[in-house]
């Protein structure tokens, strides 16, 4: 579900589908150290018709994209069917990290409430499917651990590079699409000058793989998934803030079409 660029792709004449060459090259079934089972390739994403369909069990984020399931009867992750987005899926089980590149980082599992350690990207405490340094102390998560180190952006003509902290800098940075502050300790996207800088959780949001005019079932209601296709934003019917992030929602409110900029606002007012 990540963007095409102007080459390595295949795209069919008749209709709109777009592929990258890796994704179509992918192996229909796979064995892979985040599952004890072999993983299938689901061909049939867009089918997916409720919220936990979207949810890939490792990084826990909706995606509209392809997706790997485990077919394995009885088998479930915490009540439901184990299913890994390809982002995922795609990360070796032993590889180096541009913000790591002392030592190599592992796939791990951990599950326990006394672990006191954090995601060096984003900070939140880790639990769950994660990728550590058995040298260090260093870990990331897998949401983390799949952001692209350099994407094009409408707000730039040049490529931005994402930056992993600074040290000793005294600069105040300012994130072009939330107008918020940019703390330069934290990972940032921004050009070879330092004149863009954006939050990289703005840029992706946390529905930024999910596909425009996708529609799935959230809380007993249709949600239909919009894609951002001007300057101007919507104003979300819950919580009154413009949309931010590069997709929203739409979904029926007492037989009026509703604008909602996050499946959260859409569980306070359903």
């Amino acid at each position: 579900m990540r963007s095409i660029t102007p080459h390595d792709f295949y795209n069919c004449i008749e209709c709109d589908f777009f592929i990258h060459e890796v994704c179509a090259n992918l192996p229909r079934k796979l064995d892979h150290a985040l599952h004890n089972h072999p993983l299938f390739m689901d061909p049939y994403p867009i089918y997916d018709s409720t919220d936990e369909d979207l949810c890939c069990s490792v990084c826990l984020r909706k995606s509209s994209g392809l997706k790997y399931r485990c077919k394995k009867d009885g088998c479930s992750d915490h009540g439901r069917q184990f299913q890994v987005d390809v982002n995922c899926i795609t990360v070796p089980e032993c590889f180096m990290h541009e913000s790591h590149v002392e030592h190599r980082l592992f796939i791990t599992i951990f599950y326990g409430k006394d672990r006191k350690i954090s995601c060096h990207g984003c900070r939140f405490r880790l639990k769950g499917y994660h990728l550590q340094c058995v040298s260090c102390e260093f870990a990331i998560c897998y949401v983390c651990a799949t952001i692209p180190n350099e994407i094009y952006h409408k707000y730039d003509d040049n490529p931005l590079t994402l930056c992993y902290g600074e040290k000793g800098v005294d600069d105040t940075y300012w994130c072009e699409v939330c107008e918020g502050k940019v703390d330069p300790r934290e990972w940032f996207y921004t050009n070879s000058k330092k004149c863009t800088t954006i939050h990289h959780q703005c840029i992706f949001g946390v529905y930024a793989y999910l596909k425009s005019g996708h529609i799935f079932e959230h809380y007993t209601e249709d949600v239909e998934v919009v894609c951002h296709t001007s300057i101007s934003r919507p104003k979300c019917h819950t919580c009154h803030k413009y949309c931010q992030h590069p997709v929203y929602f739409k979904t029926m409110l007492n037989g009026t079409q509703v604008d909602i900029c996050s499946l959260h606002c859409h569980n306070i007012y359903g």
